[in-house]
């Protein structure tokens, strides 16, 4: 099973939704893969504690410098490893169905985020339970930009889900009006709603994992709710 994680616009908080569904799932017992396909960027290495140590990608299985299984890397969570897509580009994932495929026979679960947009997937890799997971903020224009990005991963015949993230508001009564703005500009009801809850300073060493513990809690009731088929 394939869940891609994507966004229609930058600064979602789609990488960190990404690493925590992966938590989630590796601490549920399934063995999961983590795909940074993020670009340059590679948010997620430093989300799951491998800043620095992903020193090989997939682009060097495709030239044939190292199998795919010399490029996966252990993460802090126990049965979640991570693999980078290219460490200087956006990569176009068409170019990467072998490797698919491959990361596919060796987990449970392979979660892959995306770049902004569409990253050129081959719709011959998604199947009907696989699941696009779209990651938005709740202001007009991300959520107008969240729009296109629906209409273009509905095309591929898998389950989209919907996960309004950054809400500055935590009250009830604003978590409804965003909720309501959703349903009227997308015509989808969110299968998440998660209110910005900044943590304090910590000072963590370099190098641990740091999730917001907020997305963490979302990610668990979230797969919690798939589970039983909600």
């Amino acid at each position: 099973m394939i869940w891609f994680i994507c966004s229609g616009s930058g600064g979602t908080g789609k990488s960190s939704a990404a690493a925590a569904l992966a938590q989630t799932e590796a601490a549920a017992g399934k063995s999961v893969i983590l795909l940074d396909a993020s670009g340059p960027a590679h948010t997620c290495d430093a989300l799951l504690g491998t800043a620095g140590k992903a020193l090989m990608d997939l682009g060097d299985t495709i030239s044939g410098e190292a199998a795919v299984s010399a490029v996966l890397y252990e993460t802090a969570f126990r049965g979640l490893r991570y693999v980078m897509a290219d460490h200087e580009a956006v990569p176009v994932l068409a170019e990467y169905t072998e490797s698919f495929l491959t990361l596919q026979s060796m987990c449970d679960l392979l979660i892959v985020d995306m770049s902004t947009g569409d990253s050129g997937l081959d719709a011959e890799i998604i199947r009907e339970e696989d699941r696009f997971i779209l990651v938005t903020r709740g202001d007009f224009l991300s959520l107008r930009a969240a729009e296109q990005s629906l209409d273009h991963f509905r095309r591929y015949g898998a389950e989209v889900s919907l996960i309004v993230n950054q809400i500055p508001d935590t009250d009830r009564h604003a978590l409804r009006n965003v909720q309501e703005k959703t349903e009227m500009t997308l015509g989808y009801t969110p299968d998440c709603l998660i209110p910005w809850r900044p943590e304090k300073e910590n000072p963590k060493a370099a190098g641990e994992p740091r999730v917001n513990a907020a997305v963490l809690q979302a990610a668990a009731e979230l797969c919690r709710k798939w589970r039983n088929g909600n």
